[in-house]
């Protein structure tokens, strides 16, 4: 977060299934069209690829589109595997009407999803997506068959009264979307996608929709108190991967040791990757989920 006070200061000073739509195709999943599932407040975007068995829900981080996972999914895809992809409310091509933007509520949306899938799903949460697959875990066990963290954000961290204040004033600018994707860029450290520049352009621009940005600011500052204080319920199988040299974090290893330590299960560190490894190293990724599946079903 300290990356992106220096970047502001530069930056401010110079359920029913609705039909298919089109949309760009940087900030699809690259596995299948769009479709919409209906609910209380407004539709969440979501596709839906593969038929075979089982079936992992992804659910990236804030700020982002379900094109978080691009590159991991048709590899998911190629494993046999069925894939759902997401984009949370006020993020990607969903509406931005909903009037609470936190994980848990994201959880509660994923979760009426779920509903069509009645033998349970494997989730893969990215950053806050994590936490909204912990959510669910909690609260509909039966749901989940097992979890894949990426540098996950289960608990919440301390922010000094500066760098809140100027986040604040920088993200509520009409300079706000361009903060938030020179952010987003300075957290891929090893080996960023080749079309980033284009998919951040995509992303910038569905930034621009309604209320989205305040779906960022939201999810920003809101708390995760609530998905820490349920950890002690969630007893599905974890995967936690993050990357060495997420910024996201002052010690990525020693956050993954935390969540290992909390939920039980297996960790795996990314070398060279930041805080979307998925992203800069896929195959790798890919292969470590399906093994934590095979394990599971073993």
């Amino acid at each position: 977060m300290k990356k992106l006070v220096l970047m502001g200061l530069m930056a401010m000073t110079t359920i029913a299934y609705g039909a298919e739509q089109n949309k760009p195709d940087a900030l699809t999943s690259g596995v299948s069209s769009c479709q919409t599932l209906s609910l209380a407040e407004g539709k969440m975007a979501y596709e839906d690829s593969g038929h075979g068995s089982p079936v992992l829900v992804c659910i990236p981080g804030l700020g982002d589109s379900r094109g978080q996972f691009r590159l991991l999914a048709p590899i998911l895809v190629s494993y046999g595997y069925r894939v759902v992809v997401v984009d949370p409310r006020g993020q990607g091509d969903s509406d931005g009407t909903f009037a609470r933007f936190t994980a848990s509520a994201i959880g509660d949306d994923v979760s009426d999803l779920l509903k069509s899938f009645p033998d349970g799903v494997y989730l893969v949460g990215n950053s806050s997506g994590a936490g909204s697959a912990a959510w669910i875990a909690e609260n509909h066990p039966q749901q989940v068959k097992g979890i894949v963290f990426l540098d996950a954000f289960l608990r919440d961290h301390s922010m000094g009264f500066f760098l809140r204040n100027f986040m604040h004033l920088a993200l509520s600018g009409f300079w706000g979307k361009d903060m938030w994707i020179s952010y987003y860029q300075s957290l891929f450290k090893g080996h960023p996608p080749a079309d980033q520049k284009e998919y951040c352009a995509a992303l910038k621009d569905s930034l621009g929709l309604n209320r989205h940005m305040t779906a960022v600011r939201d999810m920003v500052f809101g708390s995760k108190s609530d998905i820490e204080a349920g950890l002690g319920k969630v007893h599905t199988p974890v995967l936690a991967i993050a990357g060495s040299l997420d910024p996201d974090f002052k010690q990525p290893e020693v956050e993954v040791d935390w969540i290992v330590k909390t939920l039980g299960g297996q960790k795996l560190m990314i070398e060279n990757a930041g805080h979307y490894p998925h992203l800069e190293y896929p195959e790798q990724v890919a292969k470590a989920i399906q093994n934590f599946i095979k394990l599971q079903m073993n």
